[in-house]
């Protein structure tokens, strides 16, 4: 069965990062990209990159497919 309506992805990690009681500037340190570009992911305004799919993998947040697969979704959705 298919979501009519999934969250942004962005939705999803900032979930993970309030869990792990991070700040934006700090899992953007961690994921090595720009604190004002990861702000921007996790307001919905921008989608995922590979770069920062990948970032995630890394992190152990998630297979990289997994965080392309859930903007494709979005995508397909909106």
């Amino acid at each position: 069965m298919t979501m009519l309506n999934p969250c942004h992805p962005g939705e999803i990690l900032r979930d993970n990062i309030d869990s792990a009681e991070l700040s934006v500037r700090e899992t953007a340190s961690q994921l090595g990209c720009d604190a004002r570009s990861l702000s921007r992911f996790l307001n919905g305004k921008t989608g995922v990159t590979t770069e920062l799919a990948q970032a995630l993998e890394q992190f152990g947040w998630g297979k990289a497919e997994f965080w392309m697969r859930l903007q494709s979704n979005y995508q397909a959705a909106h």
